[in-house]
């Protein structure tokens, strides 16, 4: 090939991966005016149409891993080569097949200067327990739970968990003593509903402070650490708070996700009522359906409008990636699988973009396939211990 042949096909590669990318944006909503416009452009082609037609259902419809998998993406990527060995005014925004890889979006961001391994998750207890305020522990597992005392009933049928609050004696302004724990291991995730008809899903590696009962309470108070979903019960006259550690969010009766794993951003993301959130900094923030606010541990803190489907797709067993770096991807992945650490032998590969929807049953083996296979990479799971390289 000459040398002006060779940098006619890698330039329609470049465009090719422009394009993958415009789809992926297209798909999340985040398209700029210049991109839709080359969106639209290339979709006057019925063909076209019809093969981003075909993508947009399996990336909304199915699980994006499955669908990556079952895509043999080096014969792809071959016929897409003989594409580009055609006249140039055929190979513009022509992609086939090998777009299937769209499910992921790469780039490169910054270069470190050297090799550190990046620690994920600290090791959890792997059994799920209830610490009751007497101190007594109750281990959640295969068995049903059912759990009585003078102060509560607390019942567990698989991951479902009850608490029906005793009538306490007189007015009890402070309620501390009542409160017990429940832990949540790595890999696992419960329901909850509290003594007032509230109900929490709890995510994995997170813990929830609860009352027995809110009898005689002028709060309805809960903590949280690490992940939780929120239905709570009206009560105009009882405020329910939920308090993390740089975050306290005051509600009467709505249905919000917070995210306050530590040493990451603390998220309140509202998807329907309102909310108001008070910050370790001493400021207030007014949510409405759809925002989320943002604060890190130096206090910063940030309103932005999401998609609330990426913040709580968790509760059906699913991750939503938009533009994360690997780094946050194996962090999220860490929660439910056993990922001590992951070393990155080429640091360019740690700010790898990676978008897509990846199901958590489809097991940890898998989506280390599709990772490694649109990172152009080789990952090496040795006990938990991942090792990842340039392939």
């Amino acid at each position: 090939m000459t040398k002006s042949g060779t940098f006619s096909v890698l330039w329609e590669k470049a465009k090719i991966m422009d394009l993958q990318k415009i789809i992926l944006r297209s798909i999340y909503g985040k398209l700029t005016e210049a991109e839709e416009a080359a969106l639209q452009e290339w979709l006057r082609e019925e063909h076209h149409r019809k093969w981003y037609e075909r993508v947009r259902r399996n990336l909304t419809e199915r699980d994006a891993v499955e669908f990556l998998a079952m895509t043999d993406t080096e014969a792809a990527l071959r016929r897409v080569k003989r594409r580009l060995m055609r006249p140039v005014r055929r190979l513009a925004w022509t992609v086939g097949s090998a777009a299937a890889a769209v499910v992921v979006a790469v780039a490169l961001w910054r270069v470190e200067p050297e090799i550190q391994p990046v620690v994920v998750v600290e090791q959890p207890a792997g059994t799920p327990t209830i610490t009751l305020a007497s101190g007594e522990v109750l281990h959640l597992g295969e068995e049903d739970v059912d759990y009585a005392s003078a102060a509560a009933r607390i019942r567990v049928t698989g991951d479902e968990i009850r608490v029906t609050g005793e009538e306490q004696v007189g007015a009890v302004q402070d309620t501390a003593w009542r409160y017990n724990t429940l832990d949540v291991p790595r890999g696992k995730s419960y329901s909850i509903t509290l003594a007032d008809g509230t109900r929490v899903w709890v995510n994995a590696l997170s813990q929830l402070r609860f009352p027995s009962s809110f009898e005689g309470a002028a709060k309805r108070r809960v903590e949280l650490t690490g992940e939780g979903y929120f239905e709570v019960a009206k009560d105009a006259a009882h405020p329910f708070e939920v308090v993390t550690a740089q975050q306290t969010i005051v509600v009467t009766g709505t249905s919000f996700n917070v995210a306050a794993y530590a040493g990451e951003t603390s998220r309140t993301t509202l998807c329907s009522g309102s909310v108001r959130v008070e910050t370790a900094a001493g400021r207030e923030v007014a949510l409405v359906p759809g925002q989320q606010l943002a604060t890190d541990e130096a206090g910063r803190m940030e309103v932005t409008e999401v998609d609330t489907r990426l913040y709580t797709a968790w509760l059906e067993g699913v991750y939503y990636f938009d533009e994360k770096t690997l780094t946050e991807v194996f962090r999220e992945l860490g929660k439910w699988f056993d990922i001590q650490d992951v070393t990155y032998i080429d640091p360019t590969l740690e700010n790898v973009l990676f978008s897509g929807k990846l199901k958590k049953s489809d097991g940890l083996e898998l989506i280390l396939k599709v990772i490694a296979q649109g990172s152009g990479s080789r990952i090496t799971d040795n006990s938990g211990h991942l090792k990842i390289e340039k392939e």
